[in-house]
């Protein structure tokens, strides 16, 4: 019998040390993202174009780091938005509300539906990650954004042209910054080139040549895709399901021109947009074709009447 509640014991006390670590693991966890997400939400309400706006991001937040304390976004996906929330401050841009919306889930979706629906919601399960990131994956995950918004401090310090030089990333290795070979001129900060050198033995700093005439050219046809977008959308008498949906491509445009990385998926949302502006196109044609066929129409009839008076 003794050694029956020796056995209960032992189990018992092996049962009260698992919870005390699963609690002592999750508390440690809640501490370990919460100042970077404190951060990071702050970064992003600043962006904010209007008082109204701010209130709205903030409210949007405050959702994505619940999900974040429930394991329902994926780390990968917390430095995405950190890496896009840095390349918007460091340049000091303004979004509205729905471009905030579509900055946090962006990469959930492959077809990126708007956030509110179902298809979106069904997008967000099938990414939740398979198992949650041990502490050593948010020290190290904390660690590398924490570094990011160190070095974004010193950007933001900069001229305008400084902001052309330097550009938020991620990748499978996680959250980095690239780096021309100009920006050592133009970035005065004396902590600069030194905390760049050792960020770049940790992969943490990328060299990529031509990298502001890149971007420039990124902007250039983000804005041209946009503009065919806008016309499109207030030409064009449609769907309330399709306006929402150029709505939402929209908003992608103009973020990508601003710094916003748009995904893993874009060459799927360029695709979408060649669509949309073709068919648009495609349309207009055929009006026009309609249209030249009512007037020849009209000019004949004009000219038989001519002729039988």
């Amino acid at each position: 019998m003794n050694k029956i509640w020796k056995e209960y014991g032992l189990i018992a006390l092996l049962i009260v040390v698992s919870v005390s670590g699963y609690l002592l693991f999750s508390e440690n966890k809640e501490n370990i993202m919460s100042y970077t997400l404190d951060v990071l939400g702050e970064k992003m309400v600043a962006l904010a174009s209007d008082d109204a706006s701010r209130e709205r991001i903030s409210s949007l937040f405050d959702q994505f780091s619940d999900r974040v304390a429930n394991d329902d976004i994926a780390p990968e996906q917390i430095e995405a938005v950190a890496a896009n929330v840095l390349n918007l401050s460091t340049r000091g841009e303004a979004i509205t509300a729905e471009e905030a919306e579509t900055m946090l889930y962006m990469d959930y979706a492959e077809t990126l539906p708007t956030p509110q629906s179902p298809d979106a919601e069904e997008a967000i399960a099938l990414h939740k990650p398979k198992a949650p990131p041990s502490s050593e994956e948010l020290i190290e995950l904390t660690g590398r954004i924490s570094e990011m918004f160190e070095l974004a401090e010193v950007f933001q310090v900069q001229n305008a042209e400084a902001a052309n030089h330097f550009h938020f990333n991620t990748d499978a290795e996680g959250i980095y910054v690239e780096l021309d070979s100009e920006a050592g001129r133009v970035i005065s900060e004396p902590s600069f080139l030194p905390m760049a050198r050792d960020m770049e033995e940790r992969k943490l700093v990328r060299w990529k040549e031509k990298l502001a005439k890149d971007r420039e050219a990124a902007a250039l046809l983000y804005n041209a895709r946009r503009e065919k977008l806008d016309r499109i959308r207030a030409e064009r008498a449609d769907s309330p399901e399709r306006t929402e949906r150029i709505k939402t491509l929209t908003h992608i445009q103009r973020l990508g021109a601003l710094g916003v990385n748009v995904g893993p998926d874009s060459g799927a949302i360029n695709m979408e947009v060649r669509l949309i502006v073709s068919e648009a196109m495609g349309d207009l044609e055929g009006m026009m074709e309609q249209i030249q066929t009512e007037i020849s129409v009209s000019i004949d009839s004009a000219r038989a009447a001519s002729s039988n008076n």
